[in-house]
Parts: C-alpha cells; sequence; structure tokens
C-alpha cells in the first residue's frame, strides 16, 4: 500500500464511511461513523457538492443514532434510507433546491427494527416503485425466516419477502441484492455462504439458483451481484474472491439468464445460466462492485484501497485504475447519474470522487489496465524512438561518406 493521492477531488471527513450514493450529478450523500460506543467519532449522514472537479465540506448533514452501514438513495432523489448497525432504517428526505436534509419521522417509524430487522443492504427498483431490504439477520419480527423483505416505496406497504436459504443447519443473512432492471419481475440474492439465487420479487418465490462455477472457481462464493443495465438484458454480473493462485483476489464473471419456460402463477421459470467465466479484476479481494446507469461499466475496489472501472462484457477489461485511492478498504463505489464521476468511499474517513468522462482506454499515469489508451501510448513511444534511431543512423552513413561535412575539420 503506497501513500494516499491526495488533491481537489479527495476530502476527509470526521468518521469512518461505510456507504454513498449520487442524488443528482454534482450533489452526493455519504454515511457512517463510530457506532455506539463513546468515542467521540459522530453517527453521520452527509450530504456534499462537487464543484468543477473539488468536493466540498458538507453542505448539510444529520446525526443518527447508530453507525449507519448501508443507503439507498431514491431515484427520483428526494428521500434517502439508511440501515442502521443496531437495526431498522432511518429516512432523510432531501431537498435539492436548497441542498438540505431532514429526518422523515413517519417513514423512519415504519421502518422500525421490530419491522424490517437488521439490514445489511437497500436497492430500489428501476421506477423507484419497490425497495428491497436484504436482512443480515434472517428473522423478522413476524417470526419469519427470510432473507429479504420487498415493501411499496410509496407506502411501505408489504409487497413480499423471500425466505432465508438454507445451510447445515443456520439459514444465512444477506451480504447483496439487486432487482433486474428490464421485463423480469426478478431480484438476486447473495447470501453470506456464497450462493446466488434469483426470485419473483412479486411473489416472492426464489425459482433458480447459481450453478457451481467451473474448477478453480467451483469453491468460491460469490461476494456481490448486479444485474445488467443494457436494455432488454437479463446477464447478471457476479463477483467473488477466492485463492487461485495463492493469494485472496478479485474476479468477476458475467452469466446469460435465459428463460426455458413461461412463468407460472407465483413467477417460477426455468433459468438457463450461460457463461460465468471468471476473469481477475484486480489482485486483492473486492469489497465493492457497481454498475454504471448505462451498464457499459463496473467499478470495483479493493481491501487496499484501489479503485478500478472494468468495461461491462464478457472481456471484462480494466479501463481505469488507481491504486491508492484511499487508505485503507473501499466500502462502496458509484458513478454519478451522468457516468462522468466515480464516487467512492472508505472505513479511512475519506471521500474521492474521480473524473472518467470519456475513459475507455487505459487513463494515462494511472497505471492503467489493458485496452486500448496504453497500446496507443506505446505505439507512440514506438514511433518515437524508431525515428530517433533513424534520424542517428542516417547522421552516421552522411559522417562516414563525407567527414568533412559533419563534424570534421578539414586538415590544413
Amino acid at each position: 500500500m503506497g501513500r494516499v493521492k491526495t488533491g481537489p477531488g479527495h476530502r476527509k471527513l470526521p468518521c469512518p464511511l461505510y456507504a454513498g450514493s449520487w442524488v443528482t450529478d454534482d450533489l452526493f450523500v455519504v454515511a457512517g461513523g463510530g457506532g455506539k460506543t463513546k468515542s467521540g467519532i459522530p453517527n453521520r449522514i452527509m450530504l456534499l457538492r462537487v464543484d468543477n472537479g473539488a468536493v466540498t465540506e458538507p453542505v448539510a448533514f444529520v446525526d443518527t443514532p447508530d453507525a449507519p452501514l448501508a443507503l439507498a438513495v431514491h431515484p427520483a432523489g428526494r428521500m434517502l434510507l439508511a440501515a442502521m448497525a443496531s437495526g431498522g432504517c432511518i429516512a432523510v428526505s432531501i431537498d435539492i433546491a436548497t441542498a438540505t436534509l431532514r429526518v422523515n419521522e413517519a417513514v423512519t417509524d415504519k421502518l422500525s427494527a421490530d419491522r424490517v430487522g437488521s439490514v445489511s443492504r437497500i436497492v430500489y427498483d428501476k421506477k423507484g416503485m419497490v425497495v428491497a431490504f436484504g436482512l443480515d439477520g434472517p428473522v423478522t419480527s413476524r417470526g419469519s425466516v427470510v432473507s429479504v423483505v420487498v415493501l411499496d416505496a410509496s407506502t411501505l406497504d408489504f409487497v413480499s419477502e423471500v425466505e432465508a436459504a438454507v445451510h447445515g443447519d443456520t439459514r444465512a443473512g444477506v451480504k447483496d441484492v439487486d432487482f433486474c432492471r428490464f421485463g423480469q419481475p426478478w431480484l438476486a440474492v447473495v447470501d453470506e455462504s456464497g450462493s446466488v439465487r434469483v426470485a419473483n420479487y412479486e411473489s416472492g418465490v426464489v425459482f433458480s439458483q447459481m450453478p457451481a462455477p467451473p474448477p478453480p472457481f467451483d469453491k468460491a462464493g460469490a461476494a456481490r451481484c448486479q444485474f445488467s443495465r443494457q436494455h432488454d438484458e437479463s446477464a447478471l454480473f457476479v463477483l467473488s474472491n477466492c485463492a487461485v493462485r495463492g493469494e485472496p483476489a478479485g474476479y468477476v464473471a458475467r452469466w446469460e439468464l435465459i428463460p426455458q419456460s413461461v412463468a407460472d402463477s407465483v413467477g417460477r421459470v426455468n433459468l438457463a445460466w450461460i457463461g460465468g467465466r471468471f476473469r481477475q479484476a484486480i489482485a486483492d479481494p473486492i469489497t465493492t462492485m457497481n454498475i454504471s446507469r448505462s451498464g457499459s461499466r463496473l467499478v470495483v475496489g479493493s481491501s487496499e484501497g484501489e479503485i478500478r472501472v472494468l468495461a461491462a462484457n464478457a472481456a471484462a477489461s480494466t479501463s481505469y485504475r488507481l491504486k491508492d485511492a484511499h487508505m485503507v478498504v473501499v466500502t462502496q463505489g458509484c458513478f454519478s447519474p451522468d457516468e462522468n464521476s466515480l464516487l467512492t468511499v472508505s472505513a479511512d474517513s475519506s471521500v474521492r470522487v474521480t473524473n472518467v468522462a470519456g475513459v475507455k482506454g487505459a487513463s494515462p499515469g494511472q497505471g492503467g489496465g489493458s485496452s486500448g489508451g496504453s497500446c496507443l501510448w506505446t505505439l507512440v513511444k514506438l514511433v518515437l524512438f524508431l525515428c530517433l534511431l533513424a534520424a542517428v543512423v542516417v547522421a552516421y552513413l552522411v559522417d562516414v561518406a563525407h567527414p568533412g561535412v559533419i563534424g570534421h575539420e578539414t586538415a590544413t
């Protein structure tokens, strides 16, 4: 781990950061804290602005009773939900025009720990119609052994719940959850055992599970999942951390989910999982993964503070790399709505906004990856070297043929 690269897009805040999300192209929220211990470290949700690439001081904040571990901003940008370490969620209203935050007590009361339990992940569907809560502990106050609760986003009325998976004598909590964005009422769930299941979120029925990948990844459990955002695609990106060549590293696989039959009355359908070739994305364990709104790029962050932008295709080639973006683990990364900026936060209390507008090949000077930009730069250097070599050879030949012309005095 090297020295963190600072600059106007990098800012230290008063608490460890565990979550972040964009509100608009120049406003974003971050959240974190020291928990319920009397350490003096605040538990806080903060609103910040990006001004010409520089991250400002927080323009607004609200303190919370415990550390917020996960958050989601409604697609319309008017509200965020944040999961507390001790259970339950806090709802915060966002006024974009005045750049202010306010705790929404009415919604917060409906999302108490007694109702939703201990939440590890929150995600809205594409239109913000429903919201899913992935549970860290699989038991709710109703006594149901579930892993995901889906509520109507506007009324918070119950829609469905997904039963927790059984692994041996235990039922696993949730590590990640994501909605399919086009055409299908599907919800992908990654649990603590590393399995990936797909459920119909309208009925809560689990109808498919990711098959075991081919060796040497057959024992690698999944850590994150993201559905494609490309139109009419039902591809699922799955992240795994495993030790294939000695030390643990992060790998990403793209699975094509192909329906093999028409859904029945409760949303069950046979699903073919095609592809699943794992490619190394980073040399350290990956701690976060997110996909851009257009679906063209993925961002991954590592346990060592590195961030990378990958092409969201089967090749998953690196198009941008910043090795020392943060001092320690990257806890969240996400693209701005216009995809020109990349927000990353870390447990080292730092937030970074990186300009990735137009990044397709490697970014010069960042030790970038393996695509077009680095190849072009290498070619330019090779051409310049050959031109210089040719000039030296020509000068030498002229000097040999006409010794009195270049660098020699004629004897008298």
